[in-house]
């Protein structure tokens, strides 16, 4: 530093080149260095080959000692100097002195980087991010429209490279300059937290950011991977028969219904609520169904108490019981007033308590064939509900993750039931799982084939069997499929369960 000198414009100049020569010159040798060792380069002191960015090593040394007031590097002896140069890193300035700006650290120590490559390659590049410092750093007062220049060094920094001179752009006036100062004048006093003004290394930064996007990109690898490459498959014809039937069936019900049908429109509504528990349509005429079967049901259980009080009559009456049967016919009469047969007996039970001399009957009189007919057309008649259907049941405690399992009944696919017990876990990975299987079908009755058909999506068909059976109308039956693993052999049984 003794030989740099402010000139009275505040430009500096150097009085004393040292080693400064010549490409053509012998001045030095190998294994010889010439100079003050505290301003030494690495290379330098090695005897490297060397360039501009040895200079800009020692421009460093300079730079941190009018900032610290103390050379980076010091020693007892001129070895111990050298060895440091050589071999340990660089003190930061700001902690020597903590009256230096922090936002000369990395500059300082980009200039004491120990490999050239790593170093400020140019003098233009190291003087234009001290320029861009000065300016964030020095508060310009109104008026001053002096900029901070970079001038352009007389021999080219680096050797063999020639670079053009740069010069920073001059303070802005105007508006935007007006607006530049103010901006200036409020960030010096905004005060931040103490956090917000660490020094953060990029290496770290950026060491970070990629580990980040690591786990994204593995993460979303690992996704698409677990995405089922197959397209869905569509739904087989018998599964879109079965729809079919399914829909019919419901405006059935509807069409029975407003035609006064209920048991029909009943056996309708429980077949499509059987293929579709959930629909929303068929859920509300079952329950208008229900409302319908409860009156219905209310007017019947009345006429069956007439009906035994008729009869509990009739045998009073033939065991010579005749004020007891008299009972029972007037209580007939008072459920159902328009009952003949009730009238009828009524009438003879009367004439007969009349009489002086009960008369036992041992047999039923042959006149009473009469109002026992009458009795059957009083009654009303007994409902059938629709033939030619019966329940299959599928049962099926499923270890299989995806596949389907296929009933056929005369070559006739009834239905195609899919299953997939796929699990979703943490970020939406997916695990194989199991579950049950569990439908309830309708079949038409009679003498049939029944086909079973298990396919696992996997491997295809793992198991099938037929069997031979008379489906009576309105008969339940259970289709019961057992396996233990995936890997072992399906078991399948078809029973009757009731009429």
């Amino acid at each position: 530093p003794g030989n740099l000198i402010l000139t009275h414009d505040g430009s500096p100049r150097i009085a004393d080149f040292g080693i400064a020569r010549m490409e053509s010159s012998n001045l030095t040798t190998d294994g010889q260095f010439i100079g003050t060792p505290n301003f030494m380069s690495p290379e330098q002191i090695t005897a490297r080959p060397i360039d501009g960015r040895s200079d800009l090593f020692s421009l460093g040394v300079v730079l941190f000692a009018i900032l610290t007031g103390r050379r980076p590097f010091t020693g007892e002896t001129m070895h111990h100097v050298t060895r440091k140069i050589v071999e340990e890193p660089a003190p930061i300035a700001s902690i020597i002195d903590e009256s230096v700006p922090t936002a000369f650290n990395p500059i300082v120590a980009k200039c004491l980087e120990k490999d050239p490559d790593r170093r400020f390659q140019t003098g233009a590049e190291l003087a234009s991010v001290l320029a861009a410092l000065a300016r964030s750093l020095v508060r310009r007062e109104p008026g001053d429209e002096l900029g901070t220049s970079i001038h352009s060094p007389d021999l080219d920094t680096r050797a063999g490279e020639g670079l053009p001179a740069v010069r920073m752009p001059q303070a802005q006036t105007g508006r935007s300059g007006s607006l530049l100062r103010v901006w200036s004048q409020l960030r010096d006093r905004i005060v931040l937290p103490a956090p917000m003004t660490w020094e953060v290394t990029p290496r770290w930064t950026w060491s970070l950011i990629g580990a980040w996007a690591l786990i994204w990109v593995a993460t979303i690898g690992v996704l698409t991977s677990l995405k089922p490459k197959e397209p869905f498959a569509a739904p087989s014809a018998g599964a879109t028969r079965n729809l079919n039937r399914t829909a019919r069936a419901l405006w059935s019900a509807g069409d029975a219904m407003a035609a006064g049908d209920v048991e029909r429109a009943r056996a309708d509504v429980q077949a499509v609520l059987d293929q579709a528990p959930a629909s929303p349509a068929a859920r509300a005429l079952a329950a208008e169904i229900g409302h319908a079967i409860e009156l219905q049901r209310t007017s019947s259980k009345t006429q069956a108490r007439v009906a035994e009080l008729v009869a509990e009559g009739r045998r009073a009456y033939r065991s010579g019981n005749f004020t007891t049967a008299a009972g029972r016919f007037r209580e007939a009469l008072e459920l159902d007033p328009q009952s003949e047969l009730a009238a009828d007996y009524l009438e003879l039970a009367e004439d007969r308590s009349r009489q002086a001399r009960p008369q036992r009957s041992t047999s039923a009189p042959s006149r009473v064939a009469g109002p026992e007919l009458r009795l059957a057309e009083v009654l009303p008649p007994i409902a059938s509900q629709t033939p030619g259907n019966a329940r299959i049941t599928v049962y099926y405690i499923c270890p299989i993750n995806a596949g389907s399992v296929t009933i056929a009944v005369d070559g006739e696919t009834l239905a195609d039931i899919p299953f997939d017990h796929t699990q979703k876990g943490f970020l939406g990975l997916k695990s194989e799982g199991s579950g049950t299987v569990k439908r309830v079908l309708l079949a038409p009755s009679g003498a049939r084939s029944v086909a079973v058909t298990i396919t696992d999506r996997k491997r295809g068909v793992i198991a099938s069997k037929t069997f031979s059976e008379t489906l009576p109308t309105d008969s339940e039956w259970t289709l019961r499929i057992d396996q233990a693993k995936s890997s072992s052999e399906a078991s399948i049984f078809l029973v009757r369960t009731s009429r």
